[in-house]
């Protein structure tokens, strides 16, 4: 028999935001803003009109350099390993980004390019952690959910029980 209460939660609200408008050559760095500034995003769509078969050559070197790779219960204190900052973060453009499709409501993290590890984490692993930082503004679940931003990936080791941290395998 189920609960009661379960008949009582709300549901998880989802939200679509549609913009269109004219590429401007003059502030060519907008996309790259609007994309940067949103770390866990999923996906992004181009929509090209009129293009007639071909790809601008801008956009079909962005596709060329898109490699990516999915792993599978990848823990996130891999990410705290002084040999793997050093290989892959400060000597290159690393990002990372943990994938749930309910990212809204679950703990998710992400590695930024220039090396920044952005966390949205619940409560409990927010005191966990004994981090600073504020309640997360726009989330459905008010006062649940905590966003810890740019945190410098060379100072993560002082953070206390990072390696109880419930991101990817549990081991």
């Amino acid at each position: 028999m189920l609960c009661p209460e379960v008949w009582n939660l709300k549901t998880v609200s989802n939200s679509v935001t549609f913009k269109s408008g004219v590429y401007d050559a003059k502030n060519k760095n907008h996309v790259e803003n609007v994309i940067g500034n949103h770390h866990f995003n999923q996906v992004v769509s181009l929509v090209l009109p009129n293009c007639s078969g071909s790809i601008p050559e801008t956009v079909a070197n962005l596709l060329k350099d898109s490699d990516f790779y999915r792993l599978d219960n990848f823990d996130l204190k891999v990410f705290l390993n002084r040999e793997f900052i050093e290989g892959f973060v400060k000597k290159g453009k690393f990002t990372a980004l943990s994938w749930d499709p309910r990212n809204d409501v679950g703990n998710c993290y992400a590695v930024t390019a220039d090396g920044k590890l952005v966390l949205s984490i619940d409560k409990e692993l927010y005191q966990s952690l004994g981090l600073e930082g504020q309640k997360s503004v726009g989330n459905s679940f008010k006062n649940s959910k905590y966003a810890k931003g740019c945190l410098k990936l060379a100072r993560l080791p002082q953070l206390k029980d990072i390696y109880r941290c419930p991101f990817g395998s549990q081991n």
